[in-house]
This record gives C-alpha cells, structure tokens and sequence, in this order.
C-alpha cells in the first residue's frame, strides 16, 4: 500500500521554452525506501525539439546532484515510466552526471536522501501549450 506523502507530483504543467533548464524543488527520500518509480507525461503542442526530464539525487545535502534516471521527448506526446531500485550493486566509482545520462536510463543502486527534476530543453522554442507532468511514487 502506498503511503500517500510517498506519492508526490514533482513538477505539475510546467511550459517549456527553448535552451531553458528548470530544477524542481527536492522531494527527501524516506531511509527505509527501497525503490523511486517516476511517470512523467509529455503533452505536445507544436515546435520543438527535444526535452527531458532527469530525476537526480544528492549524497551531500544538495552541494551536488547525480542523474539516476532520464526521460527523453521529441515532437510527440508520450507518457514513460521508470524506476530505480535501491540495493542493488554498483560497479566501482561510478562517474555521476549532472544532466547528461544517455536519453532513456537509469542508474539502479544509487540514491540518497533527496530527489529533484531537472527539466532541459533544447533547439527551437516549444509552444506555451507544450507542457510536462512528474510524478514520483517512492516506497
């Protein structure tokens, strides 16, 4: 059953515009979650080019922020789901991005006690009727 203050749209409509970045407020992570599900809904409009939501993490109160997870959209409205399971084994010094996980990944294994969106778009402008939705269900 699902503990309803784990089950938090992160990012509710937001516009997106063209070269912009916008970082979502961080969300703590409960220490007895073992896994962070993300649904992200993408409504196109028309423009464009390509957009995407990075679910990040921190280890150090917020100083730096890891890429655990990316949704990538184009010209086409989609809904993706993905998750990241806690406990799972890492390789060794694993490089953290900020941003720039390869479009569709995940990184299981790996998350601390904070989570945040960090939206990019990039090219030419979306219209102001191009929106995104996050949700995040952690348990």
């Amino acid at each position: 059953m699902l503990v309803p203050e784990r089950n938090k749209k992160i990012l509710a409509a937001h516009g997106i515009g063209a070269n912009a970045t916008f970082v979502s407020e961080s969300v703590p992570v409960p220490k007895d979650a073992r896994a962070i599900l993300m649904q992200s809904a993408f409504t196109y409009a028309a423009g464009g080019g390509t957009a995407k939501a990075f679910l990040q993490t921190t280890f150090d109160g917020g100083a730096t922020w890891a890429d655990i997870m990316c949704h990538a959209f184009t010209t086409s409205t989609a809904k993706k789901v993905s998750s990241v399971k806690q406990g799972i084994a890492l390789a060794a010094a694993i490089v953290t991005t900020d941003g720039s996980i390869t479009d569709d990944t995940i990184k299981d294994g790996m998350f601390g006690d904070r989570v945040r969106v960090k939206l990019i778009s990039a090219s030419t402008v979306y219209t102001g009727a191009t929106l995104i939705n996050v949700n995040l269900v952690i348990g």
